[in-house]
């Protein structure tokens, strides 16, 4: 009688469980620690917290000689901010499942307004880096830099993936828009910080070694099971779509694009930036 009298009420839904090992989490409103209907409102908040939480570990933390405790919080900090930025990254390709009712793509408003947010919180990353805490853990490497080297690898995988399945369930946000705003927000010109150097770079990476055929079907593989609650039945498998996948000539599209702007910007810029848009140039010419 409880469950019958909330429901249609979203405030009390239960969505779909969602394996993790799958290539494509398709509902973002079913994820672990989701909460509410606006992830990039709450990736926000959560943000700002943990900005907060940073700028006072060290006068909060004591007794902590060697700094194996900081260290430590300073870990799960960066992990956090990863799931924030996941979170929010699920919206774009992804659809509300229902165990009575036809899927319901997210709107294509909220899609890109999740991908503006997160490109945007990526590319000014740099607060996570801290020397005078990271300097007395010893050898380490820029956390920054290697989330956004871990996004790029699911903006040039998993989230095109998505939006070919959200596009042929009704979704309104297509492969050509999305790589589209992702060549405006990314490869917009003008001096780039460390961490768009790492987005970029991972994107190209990723998309050159597949832009000449379909996704790798490695993406597919893993438990595609989808579970709703707790039984094994009934289930929504991982959905096939390698058949009606376009995604292979929007790659290469991209990466022209790319290419034409990498030719021009290696000749000017800081050190930094016409050595790395040398290397975004050779790549983007070799897998074409």
């Amino acid at each position: 009688r409880l469950i019958e009298a909330h429901a249609g009420d979203p405030f009390y839904r239960f969505g779909a469980q969602q394996m993790t090992a799958a290539a494509v989490q398709y509902d973002p409103s079913a994820r672990t620690q989701d909460l509410g209907d606006n992830p990039v409102l709450a990736g926000q908040y959560g943000v700002d917290n943990l900005r907060y939480i940073l700028d006072n570990l060290e006068d909060w933390v004591d007794d902590d000689p060697d700094y194996s405790h900081r260290k430590q919080l300073y870990g799960q900090l960066c992990t956090q901010y990863s799931r924030y930025m996941a979170h929010a990254l699920a919206q774009v390709g992804g659809v509300m499942l229902y165990p009575d009712r036809p899927a319901v793509p997210v709107s294509r408003e909220a899609q890109r307004e999740a991908l503006e947010w997160v490109l945007e919180q990526v590319r000014g990353s740099g607060w996570l880096d801290r020397p005078d805490l990271t300097g007395h853990f010893g050898l380490h490497g820029s956390e920054s830099c290697k989330i956004a080297a871990t996004l790029a690898n699911n903006l040039a995988g998993g989230t095109p993936l998505g939006i070919v399945t959200a596009t042929q369930n009704g979704s309104g946000y297509t492969l050509g828009e999305y790589y589209d705003d992702l060549f405006r927000l990314l490869f917009h010109g003008g001096a780039l910080t460390p961490q768009e150097r790492a987005l970029q770079r991972g994107i190209m990476s990723s998309l050159g070694r597949s832009a000449g055929g379909p996704a790798p079907k490695a993406s597919l593989d893993g438990e595609e099971e989808i579970c709703f609650g707790e039984s094994v039945s009934p289930t929504q498998s991982s959905v096939d779509v390698s058949a009606s996948n376009e995604n292979a000539g929007y790659r290469l599209r991209f990466l022209r694009r790319v290419e034409k702007a990498a030719r021009h910007r290696r000749h000017s810029g800081s050190r930094e930036d016409r050595a790395h848009y040398e290397f975004i140039y050779r790549t983007a010419t070799s897998v074409q």
